[in-house]
């Protein structure tokens, strides 16, 4: 069942996509190539059953946790193939490289950094709040088993999920943001306010 109005989940939709909108255009100087984005999908249930949603294969991931009024996880997913892509693109490469040296780990964590800060600035704004966050990590391995980052599974979440493509249609990964159930609860009268806001305005 969800915590939200139908309202509300549209204006959580609209923040994370005006978000991910903003760093698309940094990223696609950056790419020389346009970025294309998917419409963006709010579920809500456990890490298990959120999980079904991503990509249940070897992945490599972007992860930036933030705490503050509310705690959660952002993350970037991507399968081995398309992670690739970004790093030969991002770094002028004429052939994909085999593997990832520090270099690489570095841009990859740079480029996440750059779309996950822009999301979590229109919910700063919009919620009139503080994140505070850590280091973006580059993690590879399953998932979910190695992006782990609730100790219990049946944990209940809410869960943005965008996809990212380049125009010539390869998919390069999936945007996403993990919010705890609990500060769901404290989110849905901060979106209130800032509909009223929008509206009187």
């Amino acid at each position: 069942m969800s915590l939200l109005t139908e309202i509300q989940e549209d204006i959580i939709k609209e923040l994370f996509n005006r978000g991910v909108g903003k760093a698309a255009k940094i990223i696609s100087e950056m790419l020389s190539s346009q970025i294309v984005l998917s419409v963006p999908k709010l579920n809500q249930g456990s890490l298990n059953e959120l999980a079904t949603e991503l990509i249940d294969k070897k992945t490599i991931g972007i992860k930036q946790k933030f705490e503050g009024e509310y705690q959660g996880d952002a993350m970037i997913l991507y399968d081995h193939g398309s992670c690739l892509e970004v790093i030969s693109s991002l770094l002028g490469y004429d052939e994909l490289p085999q593997e990832f040296g520090n270099f690489e780990r570095e841009t990859l964590s740079e480029f996440g950094n750059i779309i996950l800060s822009s999301c979590l600035c229109e919910f700063e704004k919009a919620l009139e709040c503080k994140f505070l966050t850590s280091a973006p990590k580059v993690i590879s391995g399953n998932f979910p088993d190695d992006f782990i980052f609730s100790k219990n599974n049946n944990e209940e979440f809410m869960l943005l999920n965008m996809i990212f493509s380049l125009s010539n249609s390869l998919s390069l990964g999936r945007i996403s943001l993990f919010i705890n159930r609990d500060d769901i609860k404290d989110i849905a009268p901060k979106l209130d306010k800032y509909f009223e806001r929008i509206i009187s305005s």
